[in-house]
């Protein structure tokens, strides 16, 4: 999380976060982007809609420049009235992304908590000994077993 002043704009503390959502998941995943009136920026919401096809949609007062320039657009004779249809989502292949270092260390901490825990059961089981409820990883003979089961 990061602190910013309220002057701080969309290029500083919106446009890293849309640009490593897009970097992560590839372009057409986010299809708008709604922002607070304080992060009105020109040249980053043409950008984001440029290079991304992100719509960004900002709530305007009705005395505001920006809204009276947007109604004044729309009186024009020859605006153009589009139907609204959904861009389609590109999926690149995901053997291509690289995991995050973090997750492969976590993985690999889960694969070998498991195996030990593969590793007692089995030595467990094969010595005649059974589970008990005593504390973390101490066993009690209880001679042969039928199977596993709480002291």
């Amino acid at each position: 999380m990061t602190c910013m002043s309220g002057t701080s704009g969309l290029a500083r503390s919106c446009m890293p976060l849309v640009d490593g959502f897009v970097k992560a998941v590839d372009r057409g995943w986010m299809k708008i982007l709604m922002v607070d009136r304080g992060l009105i920026d020109g040249p980053n919401i043409g950008r984001l809609k440029r290079d991304y096809r992100v719509d960004t949609v900002v709530p305007l007062k009705k005395n505001m420049n920006a809204y009276q320039d947007m109604l004044g657009l729309t009186r024009l004779k020859d605006f153009p009235w589009e139907p609204y249809q959904p861009p389609s989502a590109t999926r690149r292949d995901q053997t291509d992304r690289p995991k995050h270092p973090t997750l492969v260390k976590r993985e690999l901490k889960r694969q070998q908590t498991l195996a030990k825990k593969k590793v007692i059961a089995y030595g467990l089981a094969h010595a005649g000994l059974c589970w008990t409820a005593a504390p973390r990883s101490r066993y009690r003979r209880h001679g042969p077993c039928s199977g596993w089961h709480e002291g």
